[in-house]
């Protein structure tokens, strides 16, 4: 009867430690996960402050000078926020000639 209810203690204080792990781990991940998104903001605002902006010389627009079309002419680079603004631009250069 003793030893039963010794085993029963030891259970039941091994269960009690093992809750307390899991939720101290749990409350770890939580932190951990708050603490990922505020690093990624962080991460996109440092990208976007470094993003150098051109303006399209056909209709005005500013974008991303990594994602414009360009056209080279007289070694000077003309950027252009569409296909359809670099294709105006290149039949206004047409005409000239």
């Amino acid at each position: 009867m003793l030893t039963e209810f010794l085993w029963s203690m030891m259970i039941f204080l091994l269960a009690v430690r093992i809750m307390g792990v899991v939720v101290r781990l749990l409350t770890n991940r939580a932190k951990t996960q708050e603490k990922i998104p505020n690093q990624k903001t962080m991460e996109k605002e440092e990208k976007a402050a470094s993003i150098e902006i051109v303006q399209d010389i056909v209709c005005g627009n500013d974008v991303p000078k990594h994602k414009a079309y360009q056209v080279i002419r007289d070694n000077e680079i003309h950027y252009f926020c569409s296909w359809n603004c670099r294709q105006k631009f290149i039949a206004e250069d047409r005409k000239d000639l």
